[in-house]
């Protein structure tokens, strides 16, 4: 986590702006005071083990320190409350009684507020003004100054429910404060809409023939079991039209609302458009959205290129941005045997650190040497800044080379495969490629990895096998010679074999630990045998088609990192001419029991996406989307199942602003674009933030600790993202998911040419 660099305000205008006696906003309205109490006790989001926070009665909290001494750090501290509130102004109050002993250590800061996880601002006083000024970091971040007196926070407006707040706690000595008489002040709409609605629609743009669908969102009870109608009117290069929608009936547990569905594919003229949403009431509160048609079928090449481009900024050699970095790794250390050391220079940063993992960057590249094999064409575009690399070369092999000939350093004497190299410590958000001297040191081995080494190693010497110059044919057998030995090793080693999660309490890096290997395995079996062809290796993986089939319907066909099988399905359809019969029929059924599977998923999800709305949304969400797209897309490639291609299709929206939270989930240009992702290269300063990344997403399976996300906890599962640098397990990029978008958008906008 970045220090926090303190901004300090003279004491004279402390006085000024702190503690502003209470005031009504307007005066021709009537508040409404709502005392809240609470049942449990906040909640330790980050378990520092140093401050306290308890209950002393049920709207009286006291948070104080158990030790003595300064507290140079942050505690985050979650308060659940789940009180409905009334349509229109309010705002949450309460007493802040500090300790006279209480000695602030980052300037004058004291508590940072969040309000259903989002940073909640000073209400606003009578002369318009903020009531306080709180104190800004340069990290964007607002704190509350010290002092003691009434608070008062803006509660947004449609807010109809105060799930949760949560108070963030700035460093000090002898911290002791009490927090009681909470409240929240509302001033009721008087005749308020039934609902305040919120819609949606991507960013991305449509062609004339593609569906359009426009999400209503209703982000509060009020329109639940309502009749009515809202009015929906669309104006464009055609003039204005409208129509009459009913009030949505589904509600979705993931967004936490309801939600609505509005067809506009009948809108086909290429221009600007403008939604305007009016809600039943009589004093309706409009809500507008804007997309685009147009006429090109070169729609997605941009993204497409920008997703590939990105590859360049975490490339770690002298062909990537950071030529100066990449000796880092050439004298990495065997952790154990400290004396040894070896040259695993080279590869992808495998996410916003600078670690690299064999597992993920084995499971990353083999996503685009399986689309290399079976849908060549489909990757035959240009890739900057890596263009022309090899003139009898497609620029995706480039791209895939510079990883390959990392992985192939990562093999250990006795043929097993390193689980990965990383430092001791995470580097600091403000520590660029070229100031990262820390210490590389080299994992053990896993039977995890080694599979995966093995598979990919034969992937590529098949692909590589199959370029025209004498390089690649050379570095081919270099590969198939590795992935002999990682299988000779695989062959001694029938039991799995793993890593620790950590090492004297120290990370080492991500720990990317695998609880079966079986599916690794397989894949390893799978990939040699699309090598050999040969017909006892065919035999060998056949065996285990109907254990892995069952374990892949088992898992709702997950594929992700830790879980390979459906690439070794995969692997097998390129050579399906190979195979026998019943075993030609199980890889077609698994691989297409996939896309009908998470086709379904989708038809019945009132967001559109392949997500069941009960599920947890997995850390990386976006990524298993995109791979679903890339699964659906080389489906219809290789069967010839077109129908596949419109769920593929509509997907992409959802990354370019069809949610919940209107965001889109990838770098670049526009105003709804991720501007602070968890990627240090543009954190640190080194280089400004390339377009085309895509972030990991919301995420309800567990935040480790992450400090910027606890804020979200308590919130329906697509709400728990936020922007913020300091989110790793939102907010990062990483190559697993970032080589499935690659490739899902090569193969779509492939099919709009």
């Amino acid at each position: 986590m970045v220090a926090l660099r303190h901004a300090i305000l003279p004491v004279a205008v402390l006085f000024c702006v702190l503690f502003i006696a209470h005031a009504s906003p307007a005066a021709d309205e009537h508040p409404v005071d709502i005392p809240l109490s609470f049942r449990a006790a906040p909640t330790d989001e980050w378990s520092k083990n140093r401050l306290e926070a308890v209950l002393a009665s049920q709207s009286r909290i006291v948070i104080r320190d158990l030790e003595h001494g300064p507290f140079e750090d942050s505690s985050l501290w979650r308060v659940t409350v789940d009180q409905d509130l009334p349509p229109g102004r309010k705002e949450l109050s309460f007493r802040i009684d500090v300790d006279p002993a209480h000695r602030p250590l980052w300037g004058e800061k004291l508590l940072q507020l969040f309000i259903n996880g989002k940073e909640a601002n000073a209400a606003i006083g009578k002369d318009g003004q903020p009531l306080f000024a709180k104190i800004v970091d340069d990290s964007g971040d607002g704190f509350v100054p010290r002092g003691s007196g009434k608070l008062r926070f803006e509660i947004p407006a449609e807010t109809r429910k105060l799930r949760q707040f949560s108070i963030k706690t700035a460093g000090a000595e002898n911290f002791n404060m009490t927090l009681s008489d909470f409240a929240v002040i509302a001033w009721p709409q008087v005749g308020a809409p039934i609902s305040a609605p919120h819609p949606l629609m991507s960013e991305l743009g449509y062609r004339p023939d593609d569906k359009k669908t426009l999400m209503i969102e209703w982000r509060d009870d009020a329109a639940d079991g309502s009749s009515g109608s809202a009015e929906v009117i669309v104006k464009g290069p055609h003039g204005s039209h409208s129509i009459m929608a009913p009030l949505p009936q589904g509600r979705s547990i993931a967004s936490g609302s309801r939600i609505g569905a509005i067809d506009l594919s009948a809108f086909r003229r290429p221009g600007d458009y403008m939604v305007m949403v009016q809600p039943p009431g009589p004093d309706p509160v409009e809500s507008t959205v804007s997309f685009r048609i147009v006429d090109d079928p070169k729609l997605l090449d941009r993204h497409r290129d920008d997703a590939w481009g990105t590859f360049y900024w975490i490339t770690d050699n002298e062909n990537g941005p950071f030529p100066d970095a990449h000796s880092r790794g050439e004298r990495a250390r065997t952790f154990g045997q400290e004396w040894l050391t070896r040259d695993v220079s080279g590869g992808w940063f495998d996410a916003g650190d600078y670690g690299k993992y064999t597992v993920n960057g084995a499971y990353s590249v083999a996503l685009m040497l399986l689309t290399g094999l079976l849908a060549p064409q489909v990757l035959d575009h240009p890739v900057e800044p890596l263009a022309g690399g090899h003139p009898n070369r497609s620029d995706w092999l480039s791209v895939a080379e510079s990883q390959l000939d990392w992985l192939f350093k990562m093999q250990a004497p006795d043929g097993g495969a390193n689980h990965k190299v990383a430092s001791r410590d995470w580097p600091g958000l403000d520590v660029a490629p070229n100031d990262d001297s820390a210490v590389k040191w080299i994992m053990p081995v896993s039977s995890a990895a080694t599979a995966d080494y093995a598979g990919v190693m034969a992937l590529a010497a098949k692909v590589l096998g199959q370029q025209p110059d004498a390089d690649a044919m050379a570095k081919a057998q270099d590969f198939v010679a590795a992935a002999m030995r990682a299988r000779d090793w695989l062959r001694r080693n029938p039991d799995r074999l793993t890593i620790e999660s950590s090492y004297g309490n120290k990370d080492y890096g991500g720990p990317y630990l695998d609880g079966d290997d079986r599916d690794e395995r397989f894949f390893a079996d799978a990939a040699w045998a699309a090598l050999t062809g040969g017909q006892s290796d065919i035999a060998a993986v056949e065996k285990q088609l109907p254990d892995r089939q069952a374990a892949l319907k088992a898992s709702n066909y997950e594929v992700y990192w830790g879980g390979v099988d459906l690439l070794g399905f995969w692997a097998l359809k390129s050579i399906e001419a190979q195979l026998s019969t019943p075993a030609r029929g199980i890889v077609d059924a698994v691989l297409n029991d996939a896309a009908q599977t998470w086709r379904s998923t989708k038809r019945s999800s009132l967001w559109g996406i392949p997500h069941g709305d009960d599920d947890t949304l997995s850390w990386g969400s976006n990524g298993d989307l995109a791979t679903i797209g890339w699964h659906w897309l080389l489906w219809a490639h290789i069967s010839q199942d077109g129908s596949y291609v419109a769920d593929a299709r509509d997907l992409a929206h959802w990354f370019f602003g069809r949610n919940p939270l209107g965001q889109t989930f990838v770098t670049g240009r526009s105003e709804r674009a991720v501007k602070d992702p968890h990627f240090r290269p543009s954190t640190s300063g080194a280089i400004a933030l390339p377009d085309g990344f895509l972030v990991g997403g919301p995420n309800s399976g567990g935040f480790a600790g992450d400090p910027a996300a606890a804020t979200l906890a308590g919130l329906p599962p697509m709400r728990m993202y936020v922007d913020d640098r300091e989110s790793y397990s939102t907010n990062e990029v990483a190559i697993n998911w970032q080589a499935a978008w690659a490739l899902y958008l090569s193969l779509l906008a492939a099919i709009d040419d």
